[in-house]
């Protein structure tokens, strides 16, 4: 499955045990921060700090608000392969009462590594119940691309190669399973599994979202294992002259094709059924056999039209009598 959205943050500290502090204006008594995330989908509501899907982990930060000073780290992994699911992280350093600065940071890898995607940051007041206000998340994505040029083999189905940039131009190295595709155009690729497949022979055209930033939409071609070649594949004909062509498809079991002269009008012409007939001037020609299954695949022979005709030439013989040469 698909990693999903946003990740929906309920911080809930809650009072799990007291002790002796030095200040932050709750007379000495701490906590075990105990954070409760939500991840879920974008569309998520509720009380909540948003983090993007491109996230598969977080550190939840309250600034000094430990018995020492320093701070009080939650980290907090996303689950592989789940689409939403809600879990409990507890912090094992106890917070003082009081008001502190609260940090989330959202990150690409696991273990709080790869490239940042998103933060949010505010104040927190921790009081007896434990909970914390809403952050707004700014998240780093600012265009994304998918890499033109790229195909899919007839049934096959895969995360196209693509990129995200943050707002200086810098690559974020966000995993395939952070973006979710669609198809703009063409009946050739259908999404399954959040993955665009190859469902027929042709070309689609086809989008990214990654953390509510859509890419432009990119061209992508589904080929198949047809192959077409003609017989005989190369050809000599006088001017205005005939030949029977014939194509044999292999790969698929629709055998038929489209005739075409490459060159058009000028190179000749060519029936339905392969009959080729050359044209009033010499020169090579090429006639192009299409499946018609898929068009990707075509196959051609080569035509060479020469001039012919009647040359007379020789000398007188011994007998007085004119040779004639005919070509």
């Amino acid at each position: 499955m698909h990693r999903r959205g946003f990740l929906l943050i309920l911080v809930c500290f809650l009072a799990l045990a007291s002790g002796c502090g030095g200040g932050g204006g709750g007379g000495g008594e701490t906590v075990l921060p105990r954070v409760t995330l939500h991840w879920a989908a974008r569309s998520g509501a509720g009380r909540a700090t948003n983090a993007p899907a491109s996230a598969l982990s977080a550190t939840i930060r309250l600034v000094g608000a430990a018995s020492d000073g320093t701070d009080v780290v939650i980290l907090a992994h996303r689950r592989a392969e789940l689409p939403t699911y809600t879990d409990s992280y507890t912090a094992t350093t106890p917070a003082r009462l009081g008001t502190y600065p609260l940090r989330v940071v959202f990150f690409a890898l696991d273990n709080a590594s790869g490239d940042i995607v998103a933060t949010a940051e505010g104040t927190a007041t921790l009081t007896a119940d434990g909970q914390l206000p809403d952050l707004t998340t700014v998240g780093r994505v600012a265009s994304v691309a998918v890499v033109a040029g790229q195909q899919l083999m007839l049934g096959e189905r895969k995360a196209l190669s693509y990129t995200a940039h943050a707002k200086d131009g810098s690559v974020l190295a966000v995993t395939k399973g952070s973006g979710f595709w669609s198809v703009a155009s063409g009946s050739a690729i259908t999404i399954q599994d959040d993955a665009p497949f190859g469902q027929s022979p042709g070309v689609a055209r086809v989008r990214l979202q990654v953390d509510g930033i859509v890419s432009p939409e990119v061209e992508v071609g589904v080929v198949s294992g047809t192959r077409v070649g003609v017989t005989p594949s190369t050809v000599e004909l006088t001017l205005g002259g005939t030949q029977q062509l014939t194509a044999q498809v292999t790969g698929t079991s629709n055998t038929a094709v489209t005739w075409s002269v490459r060159e058009g009008g000028s190179g000749g012409a060519v029936s339905s059924d392969g009959l080729y007939t050359a044209p009033a001037v010499p020169g090579i020609y090429h006639v192009v056999a299409t499946s018609v299954y898929d068009p990707a695949h075509s196959g051609e022979a080569e035509v060479q039209i020469v001039s012919g005709g009647l040359t007379v030439g020789g000398s007188w013989g011994d007998s007085g009598g004119l040779g004639v040469g005919i070509q």
